[in-house]
C-alpha cells in the first residue's frame, strides 16, 4: 500500500504492533501529530470519533528499540544541556515543585559543568546520553555511532560513578542500526510523546498550553535547557508541574535497561 497520508489530527494515544490509535478532538483539521520518528502512516480514518491510524515502520524496524511512552505516569524530559545558564534554574523550579526529571545531556557540554550532572542526580533526578555532539546519528557509521554513546558514557560515569542506561538521539533521528548499538551498549533509546517545541520560544503560556493539551497517562514529556534561550522553558515549569499535579498525572522517572 502506498503512503499519500503524511499525518493524521488527534492525540497519539496508544501503539500496538504496527497499529495506532489516535483520541478526537471533534475536528478533522486539528494539529497534525507524528506518533512515530521514521514511521509512515499508510491508512487513517474515522470511527466513533476516534481517529485511527496504522503505520509502516523502517524496512529494519527500530521499534522494539526505541520508545516514546511509559505505561502510567507522566517525565518531564530535557535535553541540550548542561547549560551554566538556564539548567540550574531548571533544577531550582523542579526542587520547588519537588518532582524529578530525565536531563539528557550533551556530552562534549559536560567540560567544566560537572557540578551541575553532580547536582542532578544529588536531587534525585535521570541523566542519560544525548551523543557526544548533537548531530545526526543516522549518518553516523557504525564506530562513530559507538564512539559517540561510549564517550558520552564514560563522561558521565567519571561524574556520577553511574553508568547510564538512557539514550535519546539528537533530533529524535535515529535507525534501527544506532538503536542496536545503543541496546549493546546496555543503553534503552527513548523519543517522546509530547513536544512543546519550546525552542520556538513561543512565550511560557504556550509551552505549557502545548503540553497540557496533547498529555496523557504514560507520556514522555519533551523540553529543552541548553543551545538556546530556555528562560521560557524556566518560567513554564511550575505552572506544567503543579496542572500536571492537579490533573491527577505522577511525575515519574524513565524505566531503564532489564
Amino acid at each position: 500500500m502506498s503512503s499519500s497520508l503524511s499525518f493524521c489530527s488527534g492525540v497519539f494515544n496508544e501503539v500496538s504492533g504496527t497499529s495506532a490509535r489516535f483520541r478526537h478532538f471533534g475536528s478533522s483539521k486539528s494539529k497534525p501529530v507524528h506518533p512515530q520518528w521514521g514511521n509512515t502512516i499508510v491508512l487513517c480514518g474515522l470511527s466513533d470519533r476516534i481517529l485511527w491510524a496504522v503505520f509502516s515502520t523502517n524496512p529494519n524496524p527500530a521499534s522494539e528499540l526505541v520508545r516514546s511512552s511509559i505505561e502510567t505516569g507522566v517525565v518531564l524530559t530535557f535535553d541540550d544541556g548542561p547549560n551554566n545558564d538556564h539548567t540550574p534554574a531548571i533544577l531550582d523550579e523542579l526542587a520547588s515543585s519537588e518532582v524529578q526529571a530525565c536531563f539528557f545531556v550533551v556530552g562534549s557540554h559536560l567540560e567544566g559543568r560537572q557540578p551541575l550532572v553532580e547536582r542532578m542526580v544529588a536531587e534525585g533526578h535521570q541523566v542519560g546520553s544525548h551523543g557526544w555532539l548533537h548531530e545526526r546519528h543516522s549518518n553516523y557509521t557504525d564506530d562513530q555511532v559507538g564512539s559517540s554513546l561510549a564517550k558520552t558514557s564514560e563522561a558521565l560515569q567519571a561524574i556520577t560513578g553511574i553508568a547510564t542506561e538512557l539514550f535519546r538521539p539528537p533530533y529524535g533521528d535515529h535507525d534501527a542500526r544506532v538503536a542496536e548499538i545503543a541496546r549493546e551498549l546496555g543503553q534503552a533509546t527513548w523519543l517522546w510523546s509530547v513536544d512543546a517545541q519550546d525552542w520556538e520560544e513561543p512565550g511560557a503560556e504556550e509551552i505549557e498550553h502545548r503540553i497540557l493539551d496533547q498529555v496523557q497517562d504514560g507520556a514522555v514529556i519533551l523540553l529543552h535547557d541548553g543551545r538556546g534561550d530556555r528562560s521560557q522553558t524556566v518560567a513554564a515549569l511550575g505552572p506544567i508541574a503543579a496542572s500536571l499535579t492537579q490533573r491527577g498525572f505522577t511525575i515519574t522517572g524513565l524505566p531503564e535497561m532489564t
